[in-house]
């Protein structure tokens, strides 16, 4: 299969790890984890940093307190704070006072509100570096109502952020934690974002040297790094490059999403159907794993029927080509014997993935939407497997 063109792509280059990190429960435990190996500096970037979300490791702990003890525990060490300043229309969604909870906190932990967008738009990326050495990227915001582990358990006291009682429903979501040369891209993002808004400089980078070798095939992962920004010219790299991957796929496309309001991806993959449709056996294959309509947040779930008429055309293509196209939400069943008054749960879907075939997986911030591909500052990372280790890898997904 050919490379992606380089509309589609700022930079390609090389993790020599990669790891997908299923659920928000897992990734903030290894967020916890390599925050405490931190020894000179912590970037965190994101459209929300909630300052009470809960840490279990290495016990029992708020984002402001760990940040805080490790401060105090490390004289030397830097933290830095990109969030996005947002949107009065997210006030229902945000902690009251964000900026005074973070407000100086400690001379060594530096905090700026992003707002230099276009108007409409949002700093809507979730990265974290740590001393070079490794970063984490995906759809997975450092706050509350995200937390859930991979059973998504029908109860879970944990989904709250004082861990007493349940406050929201299940949530689905993914992220990748990655080591290697790719921590240096993902670095000169929030450095080149943190100068537009604070005089604070960064620490100079140095990339750790980390010889470990990914284990799909022994051999390091090709990454492509794609993003949505808007400056002097708008940047749409990740539309193309999801217009291009549903071009190169051949057998399979898996798609998850919080939202599904593009026209000219849906287009995409109507064509997508048509242009195999004589390809019996067996035949193409899409699946969609998007979230529940009446479960979006805030007003956006009065879009729902945009998105059912965006579905209806797209099944109306599947039925016509012979093409199997399997969409729907995940559910949490209630425990067996509790009686009829108990009732299904929506499992919230938030992750923002795109696997095609064997050959290609995008995890990333962008949700198939036209803000979050023209207007939002958005990032993706997309593994290209070259091995067969790297293929068996995505074929197990």
């Amino acid at each position: 299969m050919a490379p992606l063109s380089k509309r589609s792509y700022s930079v390609k280059t090389l993790a020599t790890t990669w790891r997908e990190i299923w659920e928000p429960g897992p990734y903030f435990e290894q967020v916890a984890q390599e925050i405490e190996k931190a020894e000179r500096y912590i970037l965190l970037a994101g459209w929300q940093i909630d300052s009470r979300l809960l840490f279990q490791t290495p016990h029992a702990e708020t984002l402001r307190e760990k940040l805080l003890r490790i401060c105090q525990n490390k004289p030397s060490i830097q933290i830095f704070l990109l969030l996005w300043d947002f949107s009065s229309f997210y006030l229902w969604e945000r902690k009251l006072f964000q900026k005074k909870a973070w407000k100086q906190l400690h001379p060594r932990i530096h905090v700026a509100f992003d707002h230099q967008h276009t108007f409409g738009a949002s700093h809507h990326e979730k990265i974290i570096v740590v001393d070079g050495r490794v970063g984490f990227c995906g759809g997975i915001d450092l706050c509350d109502k995200r937390w859930d582990s991979p059973e998504h358990l029908y109860e879970n006291a944990r989904r709250s952020l004082d861990g007493q009682g349940e406050q929201h429903f299940p949530y689905h979501d993914v992220a990748i934690r990655v080591t290697g040369p790719i921590c240096a891209e993902l670095e000169s993002l929030i450095r080149k974002r943190w100068g537009h808004t604070s005089r604070v400089p960064l620490p100079k980078m140095e990339l750790a040297n980390n010889p470990t070798q990914i284990s799909l095939g022994y051999e390091p992962v090709a990454v492509y790094l794609s993003r949505t920004h808007t400056e002097i010219f708008i940047k749409r790299q990740i539309e193309f490059l999801y217009l291009e991957l549903i071009r190169k796929a051949k057998h399979r496309i898996i798609i998850e999403g919080q939202y599904y309001w593009s026209k000219r991806i849906n287009d995409a993959l109507i064509v997508k159907f048509y242009q195999l449709q004589r390809r019996r056996r067996p035949p193409f294959e899409l699946i969609l794993i998007l979230c529940y309509p009446t479960e979006l947040r805030a007003l956006t779930r009065y879009t729902a029927h945009f998105e059912m008429k965006l579905l209806k055309d797209l099944k109306k293509a599947a039925d016509e080509t012979g093409g199997h196209l399997v969409m729907g939400s995940p559910l949490a069943l209630p425990p067996p014997g509790n009686g009829s008054r108990f009732h299904v749960k929506p499992i919230y879907v938030h992750s923002k993935l795109i696997l095609i075939d064997d050959h290609y997986l995008c995890v990333g911030s962008a949700n198939l939407a036209n803000r979050a591909l023209r207007m939002d500052t958005e990032i993706a990372l997309t593994f290209e497997a070259q091995t067969p280790g790297q293929h068996q890898h995505l074929t197990l997904l």
